[in-house]
């Protein structure tokens, strides 16, 4: 009985997985995307142990994401740019407020 129940679980998940690599145009961005907050959850944790330490109180700007977003302005030049400096910019702005 458990056993029928596992395998119908990660039957439905497989199915669910096809159908929404179906509705999703680009799997590559949503797989970068994920890669990317997961370098933002290692740098907040980086940040927050660091000042649990009492190490270094600096906090490091996430320059991460600024990378990424010029990678992939080049990458896709049909993409509105406006949309990459205000995430840019957002993200100047998160660093100031945590400076203060």
């Amino acid at each position: 009985m458990f056993r029928k129940l596992i395998i119908s679980v990660f039957i439905s998940k497989a199915s669910f997985l096809q159908e929404t690599r179906a509705q999703v145009c680009d799997v590559n961005l949503i797989y970068s995307i994920a890669d990317l907050k997961v370098a933002l959850f290692n740098h907040k944790d980086d940040v927050y142990a660091r000042l649990a330490n009492d190490e270094d109180t600096q906090v490091l700007e996430f320059k991460v994401l600024d990378e990424w977003l010029d990678q992939y302005g080049k990458a896709n030049p049909n993409i509105d740019q406006e949309i990459l400096t205000s995430l840019k910019e957002m993200n100047k702005n998160l660093y100031s407020y945590l400076k203060q």
